[in-house]
C-alpha cells in the first residue's frame, strides 16, 4: 500500500475540520430554533443587552450559526474563508461574553445547547479550545485550497 500523499492528508484534515465545526455549530443551533423564548431568556440572563435586543439575537443568532456550518460544508473554497472568519468572529465574541458573565459572577446556563448547565471555567477552556481549532481548521482549508491550486 503507497503511503498518502501530504496534500491528500491535507485536504482531509481541512474537512475532517470543517465537518467538526460544522456538526458542532448545527448542534448548538437545533434547541434554540426549537425554543427562541427560551434562549431569550438566557441571552438575557448575560444582562448585556436590551430586551428587545435579546430578542433579536435569540431569533437571529441560530440562523447565522446555521448559515456558517452552511458555508464550512457547502460553499466552494474561495467562499469557505469568510464562514470560517464568521465563525471564528462568533467564538470568539461568545467566549468573551461567556467570560465576562463569569467574571462578573453570573451563575448562568450558557444556553448553547439547550441544557441548564452553569458556566465554569471548563466551559471556558473548552470554547478557548474551539477557538483554537477553528483558526487550525481555517489555516488547513486554506493551505489544502493552494497546494491542490498547485498541483492542476
Amino acid at each position: 500500500m503507497a503511503p498518502m500523499k501530504t496534500p491528500r492528508l491535507l485536504s482531509l484534515a481541512a474537512f475532517a475540520a470543517r465537518l467538526l465545526v460544522a456538526t458542532v455549530l448545527l448542534v448548538a443551533a437545533t434547541p434554540k430554533l426549537l425554543d427562541p423564548a427560551g434562549f431569550a431568556v438566557a441571552v438575557a440572563n448575560y444582562r448585556l443587552l436590551s430586551p428587545p435586543a435579546n430578542y433579536a439575537v435569540a431569533l437571529g443568532l441560530p440562523w447565522i450559526e446555521c448559515l456558517v456550518a452552511l458555508g464550512l460544508l457547502f460553499s466552494p473554497a474561495a467562499a469557505r474563508r469568510g464562514a470560517w472568519l464568521l465563525g471564528i468572529g462568533l467564538s470568539v465574541l461568545f467566549f468573551g461574553v461567556v467570560a465576562s458573565a463569569w467574571a462578573r459572577g453570573l451563575d448562568i446556563a450558557c444556553g448553547c445547547f439547550g441544557g441548564a448547565g452553569k458556566i465554569t471555567l471548563l466551559d471556558l477552556a473548552l470554547r478557548l479550545a474551539l477557538i483554537l481549532g477553528m483558526a487550525v481548521g481555517a489555516c488547513a482549508d486554506r493551505a489544502a485550497q493552494r497546494t491542490n491550486a498547485t498541483e492542476t
